[in-house]
């Protein structure tokens, strides 16, 4: 009786499996047959990109597609902050017209950067940013005409922090490299306050985009 089970069992198995009858994944993707997607292709206008990439749409266009070298921008405020941005919000503008508020010295004494890039010669475009309790905000950089960088500088005093001051900062992140750049900002249990910097490497100044997106993360 155990050896008709076993071959009852295993005939089974095979006729399942049989030219008739479909695969599982077959049954799942409604009996099409499975195609992986090409390398970098995006599925279901996702928003994709990545580092140097920006921002991809359904559409294909970029977050870099946005800024247009050529274009004219109402100067940065000097010695101030041009404007907040807020989770979800963007802006496009330029360093142009700014002034140096932040140079290498003040980089380096607050940590954000050990690298010394002639920042003193470059205008900024410096933002207000409150990431809410218990958020990270990833801060994304768009810089197709030049090599400009981002800061976020932890400072809630008003006005903006001196090299004297540069020991009351209380937290300084910076992204150095070539082309785009991203930050992830975390708040824990209280809101905490940023400067967003846009800063260039020896003396660099032109168009940006700036794209905040935010989320929790616990």
């Amino acid at each position: 009786m155990l050896h008709i089970t076993l071959f009852t069992l295993g005939f089974l198995s095979v006729a399942s499996c049989g030219p008739n009858n479909p695969k599982y994944s077959e049954e799942i993707i409604g009996r099409e047959e499975y195609k992986a997607p090409a390398p970098g292709a995006t599925q279901g206008g996702k928003i994709g990109g990545g580092s140097g990439g920006g921002s991809a749409s359904a559409g294909g266009a970029t977050a870099r597609d946005a800024v247009a070298c050529d274009a004219t921008f109402a100067a940065p405020k000097k010695g101030d902050v041009t404007s907040t941005i807020k989770c979800g919000g963007s802006v496009t503008a330029s360093t142009e017209g700014g002034s140096s508020s932040f140079g290498d010295d003040f980089y380096q004494r607050a940590f954000c950067t050990p690298a010394r890039k002639h920042y003193d010669d470059a205008p900024e475009a410096i933002y207000l940013l409150e990431v809410p309790a218990d958020i990270q905000a990833t801060v994304s950089l768009s810089s197709p005409c030049a090599d400009l960088d981002i800061a976020a500088i932890s400072w809630a005093l008003g006005g903006l922090p001196t090299l004297a001051q540069v020991g009351r900062v209380r937290e300084c992140e910076m992204d150095t490299k070539e082309g785009d750049g991203k930050l992830k900002l975390t708040s824990v249990n209280k809101s905490q306050v940023y400067l967003i910097t846009v800063d260039g490497k020896q003396g660099a100044a032109a168009p940006f985009r700036i794209d905040v997106a935010c989320g929790t993360y616990r």
